[in-house]
């Protein structure tokens, strides 16, 4: 017990007042993430017409069913972004965007508008699965590519 102490004090000592500080109160959990949902709005990138990516495969059959690593689920209502369905891949899978860059779903606009939307408004904390850094790094890539090939309807 007096060693763990004498280790805290030896480990607080060489901390900055801001670093001691974010570090009590992100142990209390008092920090969280929570981005703002209110009036989300998408508008159209403009002279986007000449840009073009490598096409990626096809992963959404309709707007609640997704395959990924030939294993497919069907969401009854909602996307259930956050619950490891088949695998921590699978899921990951799920939250890279990926399938908004497909070749076959160019036509899904509105139904990838309302699953963005639908992603943001249910990952409000960093302990969901989304905001792992991998899968965030792939979604912003996807979503980036997405709104430069002018994908989007103006709101």
């Amino acid at each position: 017990m007096i060693r763990k102490i004498l280790l805290y004090i030896n480990t607080i000592k060489f901390l900055k007042p801001e670093q001691l500080y974010l570090r009590i109160f992100y142990n209390l959990k008092i920090f969280y993430f929570k981005p703002n949902t209110n009036n989300l709005n998408i508008r159209s990138v403009k002279n986007s017409s000449q840009i073009s990516f490598l096409p990626k495969n096809n992963s959404l059959k309709s707007k609640n069913h997704f395959i990924f690593l030939n294993k497919q689920k069907k969401f009854k209502q909602d996307v259930q972004w956050n619950k490891i369905i088949h695998s921590k891949l699978w899921s990951y899978n799920l939250n890279y965007f990926d399938f908004i860059n497909s070749v076959s779903n160019k036509r899904n606009t509105e139904i990838f508008q309302d699953l963005l939307i639908d992603w943001i408004r249910k990952n409000n904390t960093k302990q969901n699965i989304g905001w792992d850094a991998y899968p965030t790094s792939l979604r912003i890539v996807n979503i980036i590519k997405w709104l430069l090939q002018g994908n989007i309807t103006s709101n």
